[in-house]
């Protein structure tokens, strides 16, 4: 996995990261 596969959710989905 990439950083960027990762970061990629994450923006999209801040919620579930936090």
């Amino acid at each position: 996995m990439r950083i960027k596969d990762v970061l990629a959710p994450v923006a999209i989905h801040p919620g579930l990261n936090n």
